[in-house]
């Protein structure tokens, strides 16, 4: 295949390197977890389960660290949004007294 057709390809196809990339780190601490489990099955380590499982429970926690960043920081700026909309609705309230007094 010529590198020209390579290249139409990747643009008929929409790749995205970084979708491959996101993927390959998505499954590095499960699939951790299931090297872990076998050796441990087939008693290579001897491990406790937690140490054996601990892949699987980084990657819960880092997903839920994600989720929670990404709520922090819509909640920030919904406050910070908030905050604009209600200082503007203050001075027009005043402006309005301010006109009928």
């Amino acid at each position: 295949m010529s590198e020209e057709s390579l290249n139409t390809h990747m643009k008929n196809n929409n790749y995205n390197p970084a979708n491959t990339i996101g993927l390959q780190l998505g499954l590095v601490f499960p699939f951790l977890a299931l090297l872990f489990t076998v050796l441990k099955l087939y008693e290579i380590i001897d491990w406790s389960w937690w140490l054996v499982l601990s892949p699987m429970i980084f990657h819960a926690v880092g997903i839920l660290l994600f989720l929670l960043s990404i709520g922090l920081l819509s909640l920030a700026a919904m406050l910070y949004l908030l905050g604009g909309t209600m200082k503007r609705f203050t001075e027009t309230l005043k402006e309005k007294s301010n006109d009928n007094a």
